[in-house]
């Protein structure tokens, strides 16, 4: 299959006319499912696990996520975009797309295993992670039957497909973790999940694989067309996760566990910039590249305020709400949130950045950023890591952010043609800095967070006046 086939040219005219608001919005509960029961499932199994032990859960849930990634999770996007061009193929190419996953996955999780055995994982490790990788089989034709559907504009079951497997996953870890089944109790309950999640979406997506004879999908074209949706995510998914299999390597069990908490915390913030500029896609593709770049200031803008608001709000409540759901023996995360959400204003500008550069063809560029700032994270690490543990991890994750910033700033200058950075972005900086250093002031107090909760109150009241919180294309203003 080349990469633009002449049988997935014809258009159909079903997919031209896809309600887009009513699909975002499907996706984006779709997503705040996931995220929030994930995190549930996770701060659970870092309460009855305890911190060793949590941390060892959390290197097996990275590597096996790699993983996945690698064999080809990706490929949903894949599907998406070519069963919207030509819903006749569904059947084909989905199946197509199955069993070259399937066949993917035995090679890289026998690799995977090999190469942590050579690293000298201990034995229950890296066992844990092929018993882990089970979860694989069921995740790939759910998320085949999620490319099928998306691609067909049915929006409406995945939110149903997120909130059961959500449910699934929380229940059965409280339940086998309560019960004594330490990490197999964790493993079994992911399995359970993602097979329960992939049984709906497969009975969703089934009537809409009707046999066709239009065409067919040569292995051989569907391997060169589907190669950049997994090893592009790989490189991405690399420097984001490769800090956790340092850590567990270089400082130990302790350390992963108190790293893996905020990191989880940063990255379900990830769900905002994605629903957004998921939604901006199409109105920056349809724009004038000065137009464009005038809306992705304004949505910068917005976007920043939001992350400030999220920083001033960590910087508050990280103490109380870890050490309450936590325990005290989670206190060490308090510090590393506090840190790694400093990260969270650089991913967000970066976000909206390459959604503009991807709007107008320049995704290529995502290659040599993705490069530079895995082989920069990786290296910091393995300097940082032994001498300044999970804090070198946080701050690492800050300065890769800062640099992926920097060099998206740089493509949009010579790719669009202009600078584009947050509207205001003075003005909001000069507002941002005191209510800060007032947040900071009254660490010591001992009613510390209901005192730091007023400068994060005047901090939202101006960024509601500051911003245009319609989200539209017509009213939004630079």
């Amino acid at each position: 299959m080349s990469a633009e086939p002449q049988h997935l040219a014809d258009v159909n005219e079903s997919a031209r006319a896809m309600p887009v608001a009513a699909n975002v919005r499907q996706l984006s509960i779709a997503q705040l499912l996931k995220r929030a029961t994930r995190i549930l499932g996770v701060f659970i199994a870092a309460r009855l696990l305890g911190v060793d032990r949590f941390g060892v859960y959390a290197l097996i849930l990275t590597v096996t996520e790699l993983i996945a990634v690698l064999s080809g999770a990706g490929y949903v996007d894949f599907l998406t975009r070519e069963i919207a061009k030509n819903p006749s193929l569904a059947r084909a190419l989905t199946s197509r797309v199955i069993l070259l996953r399937l066949t993917y996955i035995i090679p890289f999780v026998v690799s995977a295993a090999s190469l942590l055995w050579l690293l000298r994982f201990p034995g229950a490790t890296v066992s844990s992670v092929v018993f882990l990788c089970i979860s694989l089989l069921p995740r790939v034709f759910g998320e085949s039957a999620q490319g099928l559907l998306k691609g067909c504009g049915r929006f409406s079951p995945l939110p149903w497909a997120e909130l059961l497997q959500g449910i699934v996953l929380v229940g059965a870890v409280y339940v086998l973790l309560a019960a004594g089944w330490g990490i197999h109790g964790a493993i079994v309950a992911e399995i359970a999940s993602a097979a329960a999640g992939s049984i709906l979406l497969v009975i969703a997506a089934y009537p809409l694989a009707a046999p066709s004879n239009r065409g067919s999908v040569a292995v051989r074209d569907l391997i060169k067309a589907t190669w950049p949706f997994s090893i592009f995510p790989f490189i991405g998914n690399l420097y984001d996760r490769a800090d956790v299999v340092v850590l567990s390597k270089l400082a130990g069990n302790f350390a992963t566990g108190v790293y893996a908490i905020p990191y989880r915390i940063y990255a379900s913030f990830q769900i905002i910039p994605a629903s957004v500029m998921g939604a901006w896609l199409p109105v920056f593709s349809a724009s004038e590249k000065q137009n464009a770049a005038s809306k992705c200031r304004a949505v910068m803008k917005m976007l920043l305020l939001t992350t400030l608001a999220v920083v001033l709000l960590t910087n508050v409540l990280a103490q109380p709400l870890i050490t309450y759901v936590l325990g005290s023996q989670y206190q060490p995360s308090v510090v590393v949130v506090r840190v790694l959400i400093w990260a969270l204003p650089f991913a967000f500008w970066s976000y909206a950045a390459s959604i503009l550069l991807m709007a107008f063809h320049h995704e290529k560029v995502f290659i040599v950023t993705s490069i530079i700032c895995s082989v920069f994270n990786v290296a910091a690490n393995l300097m940082l890591v032994p001498r300044f543990s999970y804090m070198a991890a946080a701050v690492v994750t800050v300065a890769t952010e800062l640099l992926l910033v920097l060099m998206n700033s740089y493509f949009l200058r010579t790719r669009i043609g202009e600078r584009v950075v947050p509207g205001n972005l003075g003005r909001i900086i000069v507002v941002f800095l005191p209510l800060l250093l007032s947040v900071w002031a009254v660490e010591h107090f001992e009613v510390q967070w209901t005192i730091g909760l007023i400068p994060c109150l005047l901090f939202m009241m101006y960024a509601w006046r500051e911003g245009n919180w319609q989200w539209t294309s017509r009213s939004v203003e630079a």
